[in-house]
């Protein structure tokens, strides 16, 4: 699978059946024959081989163990993907403290090793955070003891044994609990473990659909798609976590041109970026995986499902019900509990006509492929909306930025300087209008616009970089708007300055045109007005149905038919095709030092697939007109 994805890289894969002692025999053979090194699937074994490593000076990508000590063991020798166990039940607990009463006590279960004492501890210890008080955690004998309260929580972390087992325990208790969740029931294989699993809440590393924006490798429908291509099935969860580690591994070896530990730790240290898998950065001292994040799932009607909420008004959920315009059986209607459901199957019996209703906070497929055919309603009113002309606090907390003193005036909507994870970006807020198809439209239009900045970043051109500040996504909708950041670019609009010299930035628009040519979308642009379009549209009567008045239609068309005919004889449509700016001008263009050179280009709003001449054409009309001197443009 990687190695038809990547094109370039060999696979050697050995099986060490989950036993430490065959682990250990064939680590050294497999170290030996190879250039970055995968660790094996499991804390219990990635413990030994992280100490191996140690001892033979390898650099080990850890997909597989998301123990703390594992995690953090061996600084400069371990690269992990996962979240470390301390912070499993940080979405659960997060969601908990917005709904629970106050008195609620919370009760942890932790199962014999390592993993999940680590697990119980990070909760005990975030839900003190959070506010909880009356927290017990032990053993399951201590805590499913017969002093129980009428109203209680449990939390259990251990092997998928204890976790099923002391499920199942609890439930037979005279008074049971309220809320239950299992680090096993994350995984499919509950449903066969425990009758009628549904209510129970689990926690897993990854989840299909959960659509994060890949900066580095394969993205999730290239993946499945290649997946199941070759297993004619779906991938389970450590299947994309070692797609996330070699996109991590090869990325690092490819910048620093060696696979040598010493030049690959600090190329990974370095990173702040995003995979399949979801967001990617590691403490530069410990070496521990800070970015990533859990996704709450839950049984309902024997399906294991996300659970997804609007980040900024905890308890405003969304449900799915049958669209009444498709002849479908119904299904009954969630109770608002309930939650969101979302899997792979649920998928696509939303593209046959269901119908969500309700906030969503970021598209569950990286394409938008699910939103399409959707009725987004909005449920609520926005309880923390913009304060002073402010972000919502509640976005902001959850996103981990801070608003920073300055002045940005985007074409549309409004925007902020902020600060996010020690990164000047900018945060720019969209107001949804209540059409349910201009939600659609907008929402694929700002995936497709990020899908194709985080390319050109990665490519090296100076332009604004989509980051993941929304659990993995550049993009979130909240408080009935679309919220989306990308990193600042320092300097100055050039503007009508006479400096830097328009041949300079004329070299700038062909470097763009030169790296743009690199990146290969698989669409066009939702919604955009191409070349080929215009005259159809300008000559139709379309001009008098808008008001435009009889001379000035008349003035219009003129033109038009010049143009259509100049598209014919330059031949200029059938031409490649890249995604050009779109407004190439000027007051688009930035600049900096003494004398002034061309640094930057922002503002890609107008970005689409067309002839590269059309740059060329977009860009004088604030830029200058181009004079009657110039006789051809040759590319």
């Amino acid at each position: 699978m990687w190695a038809a994805l990547d094109g370039q890289a060999d696979v050697l894969i050995e099986d060490d059946a989950s036993d430490m002692h065959r682990l250990q025999a064939l680590l050294p053979s497999v170290a030996a024959r190879s250039d970055l090194l995968l660790g094996p699937y499991s804390t219990v074994l990635m413990r030994a081989a992280g100490d191996m490593a140690a001892e033979s000076g390898w650099l080990l990508w850890n997909h597989g163990g998301s123990g703390d000590d594992v995690e953090t063991a061996h600084p400069g020798q371990s690269v992990s993907v996962l979240t470390p166990a301390s912070r499993y039940m940080e979405p659960l607990l997060t969601q908990l403290a917005a709904e629970a009463e106050p008195a609620q006590e919370l009760r942890i279960v932790h199962g014999k090793g390592r993993f999940g004492r680590q697990v119980a501890s990070g909760a005990e210890a975030y839900a003190r955070h959070l506010g909880f008080t009356h927290i017990s955690m032990g053993p399951a004998d201590a805590i499913l003891a017969n002093d129980l309260p009428e109203d209680w929580i449990l939390i259990t972390a251990g092997t998928f044994e204890e976790d099923t087992e002391t499920v199942m325990r609890a439930r037979c208790l005279a008074r049971a609990p309220q809320v239950t969740c299992a680090v096993a029931a994350g995984v499919r294989e509950f449903g066969h473990a425990v009758e009628r699993p549904d209510g129970t809440f689990g926690i897993a590393q990854w989840f299909l659909g959960s659509g994060h924006m890949a900066l580095l490798g394969p993205d999730e429908r290239d993946f499945l798609d290649a997946y199941d291509a070759a297993a004619r099935d779906r991938p389970d969860y450590p299947a994309i976590q070692a797609a996330a580690a070699a996109s991590i591994a090869v990325h690092c070896a490819r910048q620093t041109g060696s696979t040598d530990r010493d030049l690959l730790w600090p190329a990974a240290v370095a990173l702040d970026t995003s995979t399949l898998y979801g967001a990617f950065k590691i403490d530069q001292t410990t070496g521990a995986q800070i970015s990533h994040r859990t996704v709450l799932t839950r049984w309902i009607e024997g399906e294991l499902v996300a659970v997804l909420h609007d980040s900024s008004k905890p308890g405003v959920l969304v449900t799915i019900r049958p669209d009444p315009r498709i002849k479908r059986r119904a299904r009954p209607v969630p109770k608002p509990s309930e939650a969101v459901r979302f899997s792979g199957d649920q998928r696509r019996r939303v593209r046959g006509g269901w119908r969500m209703s309700g906030f969503v906070y970021r598209c569950c497929c990286s394409r938008c492929c699910l939103l399409r055919p959707f009725s987004l309603v909005a449920v609520a009113d926005a309880q923390d909306g913009l304060e002073q002309g402010q972000p919502p606090g509640q976005l902001a907390r959850d996103a981990g930025f801070v608003v920073l003193p300055g002045v940005i005036r985007p074409r549309e909507g409004r925007a902020w300087l902020v600060d996010w994870q020690g990164t000047r970006a900018v945060l720019r807020q969209q107001t949804l209008a209540p059409s349910s198809t201009s939600i659609t439209r907008l929402i694929d239009d700002v995936a497709w616009l990020h899908g194709f900045l985080a390319q050109l970043a990665s490519l090296g051109f100076p332009s604004p970089r989509p980051l993941p500040s929304f659990g993995g996504q550049s993009w979130s909708v909240a408080d009935g708007a679309l919220w989306e950041m990308v990193s600042f670019l320092p300097g100055q609009v050039v503007g009508w300055a006479d400096e830097p010299p328009m041949e300079e930035i004329g070299g700038l628009l062909a470097r763009y045109h030169a790296t743009a040519r690199q990146i290969n979308l698989p669409s066009q642009r939702p919604g955009a007005l191409t070349f080929a379009e215009v005259p159809e549209i300008l000559l139709s009567p379309q001009l008098e149905a808008v008001g435009v008045a009889p001379d000035r239609a008349f003035s219009i068309r003129q033109l038009v038919r010049q143009l259509a005919r100049d598209l014919h004889d330059t031949a200029a449509l059938a031409s490649e095709q890249i995604v050009i700016h779109g407004d190439f001008t000027n007051h688009n263009v930035l600049a900096a030092g003494t004398p002034p050179r061309a640094t930057g280009v922002i503002d890609f709003a107008l970005a689409h697939a067309e002839t590269p001449l059309a740059d060329i054409g977009y860009g004088p009309w604030r830029s200058g007109p181009i004079g009657d001197g110039l006789a051809a443009v040759v590319p």
